[in-house]
């Protein structure tokens, strides 16, 4: 117990003790602020990852259809379902 007085009679101490409480857990931006941050910095740049990839697919796929027109009657069957006059178009739907 003696020791811990005496700790707390050194003002420098004190005051040091008291800088450090302060920054870690009172002032705006404390530990668990900074802690979240990061966490949130580290998803954002997951995403931005995941982004640059679907970037890259559609510049490759936009090269492609440039490329070559059957590519484009390709994209246009597949993803918007467009058909040919005389044609019937069948979409199966997969049921989980």
């Amino acid at each position: 117990m003696k020791k811990i007085l005496l700790v707390f009679k050194n003002r420098y101490l004190l005051t040091l003790a008291l800088f450090v409480v302060y920054n870690l857990f009172i002032n705006n931006i404390d530990i668990p602020f900074i802690i979240s941050s990061r966490w949130e910095l580290h998803k954002l740049r997951d995403q931005a990852v995941q982004v640059e990839k679907e970037n890259q697919r559609a510049k490759e796929q936009l090269q492609a259809i440039n490329a070559k027109n059957f590519e484009l009657e390709k994209l246009a069957r597949e993803e918007y379902f467009m058909k040919k006059p005389n044609e019937d178009v069948y979409v199966f739907k997969i049921k989980n």
